[in-house]
């Protein structure tokens, strides 16, 4: 790949190339582009020969030998004081000539610490830093450490530099997860999938799980919380009878959302209502674990059932209008055995033209717009956004420009 001979054994990578010993070996020492590389090594040995010199000068320091010796000859002072008191005279004497040498060897390090401070770190880049200078040299490495088998030798800074990008949360819309977050290749590297960052995301690991891929399987196992217990398939042995049975893939919930997590979740990503883009009430009926969207403007609703908050969320958040928060990734069902976007209803209530007509019958013709008490100016309506608690109100038009404070209260018909 890089060297360009016949290689007869060496590392294949996921586009089909080969990298031989010789060039794995040199790749190995590179972890910045050529640049950046040359400043890191100088920055190392900087480093390394100040800490070589000052052992050198701790090892050569005399005032620091004479201080040990002392702080010795202080501690068999006070051990023969227990025969004759007038050692303690002996032992303060040499501890005040301890206590000075020891500060002449502070002194001594303070005034070489100060003509040979530490090297300043130099500013270095990865490969994937959109502000990164790459030479053609670093192009070829790019591709190296793109199509690398397995995670790149800089996987640390580009999990961190994924992880950043999507503020450390989940990008499924409406998942809550926070914590236990993994970086998933959208395109899977067997599939030729490359470690950039466009084709990774940060996915909890309840919904990392879900994905598809073979080299999942092992989070399947791990993901065992007070809320949920996921299960894989598996081949069971029959209790009553001989034989086997398979159990398919399935999860097996322990504690169900509550409405308090749910208002969390509409509040962060900013729920709305598909048809009017009103405020959404959600409800939970422990009884018969249902869950109910309903807004609070055209009253429609949309109905389903209780489940995992990694489940109802992300369930509500693809049929309602998201406002704040939209996320890059959407759940895959179709590792459970049980589909969960088949138990929803659709949304009820009135349509979206009837909507407009109630509107148009509320606006207000405009020679019914009264004038400014102040400067006899013609007001204009001025309506509150979307999720804002204000109420709609006449204000004065030349508020921007002369600062007029004119404003009257606005009654819905």
């Amino acid at each position: 790949m890089l060297c360009g001979g016949a290689a007869t054994h060496g590392l294949r990578l996921n586009n089909g190339a080969s990298l031989c010993a010789s060039c794995f070996e040199a790749l190995s020492l590179i972890h910045y582009p050529e640049q950046y590389e040359r400043l890191r090594r100088a920055y190392v040995v900087d480093c390394e020969s100040r800490s070589l010199a000052r052992k050198a000068l701790i090892g050569a320091s005399r005032s620091r030998i004479v201080a040990e010796w002392l702080y010795v000859a202080v501690g068999i002072s006070l051990l023969l004081c227990i025969l004759n008191i007038a050692f303690t005279l002996l032992a303060a004497s040499l501890l005040v000539a301890a206590v000075v040498a020891s500060r002449m060897y502070a002194v001594l390090l303070e005034n070489w610490d100060s003509h040979y401070p530490l090297p300043e770190k130099p500013l270095l880049r990865h490969f994937h830093d959109p502000l990164a200078e790459l030479s053609e040299n670093d192009q070829k490495l790019l591709v190296v450490f793109n199509h690398w088998p397995g995670y790149p030798p800089f996987w640390n800074y580009l999990r961190e530099f994924v992880l950043e990008r999507d503020s450390r949360r989940c990008q499924v819309t409406g998942c809550p997860s926070r914590l236990e977050l993994h970086i998933h290749h959208k395109l899977s590297v067997s599939s030729g999938g490359q470690h950039v960052p466009n084709n990774l995301v940060s996915l909890c690991d309840f919904h990392h799980a879900l994905e598809p891929a073979n080299g999942h399987s092992r989070i399947w196992g791990r993901i065992r919380s007070r809320y949920s217990t996921l299960v894989r398939g598996h081949k069971r042995r029959n209790a009553a009878a001989t034989g086997s049975h398979f159990v398919t893939t399935h999860l097996r919930r322990l504690e169900l959302v509550s409405v308090e997590e749910l208002e969390r979740i509409a509040n962060f990503h900013g729920f709305a209502c598909p048809i009017c883009r009103g405020e959404l009430d959600i409800t939970v009926d422990s009884n018969s674990n249902r869950v109910s969207c309903r807004c609070r403007e055209c009253s429609s609703c949309v109905t389903g059932p209780q489940q995992l908050a990694e489940e109802t969320g992300p369930k509500i958040a693809q049929m309602v209008t998201i406002t704040k928060c939209p996320g890059c990734s959407g759940p895959r069902w179709d590792m459970l055995a049980t589909r969960t976007d088949l138990n929803w209803s659709e949304w009820s209530g009135r349509n979206a033209s009837e909507q407009r007509q109630e509107y148009r019958a509320r606006l207000i013709d405009d020679r019914s717009k009264p004038t400014c008490p102040i400067c006899g100016s013609e007001m204009r309506l001025v309506r509150p956004r979307l999720a804002v608690r204000w109420k709609a109100f006449w204000g004065c038009p030349k508020y921007w420009t002369n600062s007029c404070p004119g404003k009257l209260p606005y009654l819905e018909r």
